[in-house]
């Protein structure tokens, strides 16, 4: 049986000159960060009159090691 999940995507408008400041803040005293590189190939579907477009739907399978 395959595994189902619901994901939600945000997306922001940020200035040209904008920078993510350092991640390490995030994490408290003795907290640390571990960087994990991903390999994902998504593979999007609609209908050929688009209706999940439409609907502002997106259905996507995606493969690969997280």
């Amino acid at each position: 049986m395959a595994d189902t999940l619901r994901e939600v995507e945000s997306k922001f408008d940020v200035a040209p000159d904008f920078q993510v400041g350092p991640l390490e803040a995030l994490c408290g005293d003795g907290g640390h960060i571990e960087i994990k590189d991903s390999r994902l190939v998504s593979v999007y579907y609609d209908t050929a009159e688009h209706d999940l477009l439409r609907s502002r739907l997106t259905l996507r399978r995606r493969t690969g090691t997280f």
